[in-house]
């Protein structure tokens, strides 16, 4: 893909995902939406001590962010669609260390204070140069810094359905998929090679849950299984530079 068409895909995600603005906290409401945020959250506490630095690269309006910044961390949340930063701005009140803007055209310039860690959701699929934003990645963490970041998992049956049965659901909607836009999707082998090349050491990962099959993820939780019917990977790297 050349310099030229990356912009306009660019354009065209932002574009996407401002028209997707105003009802995107509606996701959350959803319980596989909810499992997320407390999967970040789990991860996180576990790794990244109250009162560090966080990046949320690709935050939305502000799901994840606002959560880490009510546990005491002190979050800066990015987004490349305008419209999912005018909201995550419109409901940000007083009392909590939390900013978003825009992302930045450079990562590495724009943030030489580096961040002891990055939550990253459902961002890197729709990326062209993903080893590019994982090496950035590790410019802007601190030593020994944390990147928490979902992946679509590419051995899931449920993800290479997940564009037909989205279409089949929401048939009557003349907004694009969000999977119209996705580049990528990862083995885990593949991606920790992707770690890796961009000086980061795998330290550990989580499947997410079935969407919607709540009695299944019951069953299945913890057992390998659901590394085949799992959608997406939560994948923990922590920065070697």
């Amino acid at each position: 893909m050349s310099k030229v068409d990356e912009a306009a895909n660019s354009l065209d995600v932002a574009d996407h995902f401002s028209n997707r603005s105003k009802d995107w906290d509606s996701l959350y409401e959803r319980e596989e939406f909810k499992q997320r945020i407390h999967k970040f959250e789990t991860a996180l506490a576990k790794w990244v001590p109250n009162q560090a630095n966080i990046l949320d690269y690709g935050c939305g309006t502000g799901a994840i962010s606002f959560k880490l910044a009510k546990k005491g961390y002190k979050v800066t949340g990015i987004d490349v669609a305008p419209g999912m930063v005018e909201q995550a701005n419109q409901k940000k009140g007083d009392g909590l260390d939390l900013e978003f803007s825009i992302l930045p055209a450079d990562l590495a310039t724009a943030f030489p204070q580096k961040f002891d860690a990055i939550v990253c959701s459902s961002v890197i699929e729709y990326i062209e140069d993903d080893l590019k934003l994982l090496k950035d990645f590790s410019q802007i963490l601190k030593p020994g810094g944390y990147l928490i970041i979902s992946i679509p998992n590419a051995y899931g049956f449920l993800t290479g359905l997940q564009r037909i049965s989205s279409k089949i659901l929401h048939s009557g909607n003349k907004t694009p998929e969000d999977s119209a836009f996705r580049r990528h999707t990862y083995r885990r082998g593949e991606f920790k090679a992707k770690l890796a090349d961009a000086s980061m050491q795998y330290m550990g990962s989580d499947y997410f849950a079935i969407p919607r099959l709540s009695s299944v993820n019951k069953m299945l939780d913890g057992k390998k299984i659901s590394r085949y019917l799992g959608t997406l990977e939560l994948v923990v790297a922590k920065s070697n530079t």
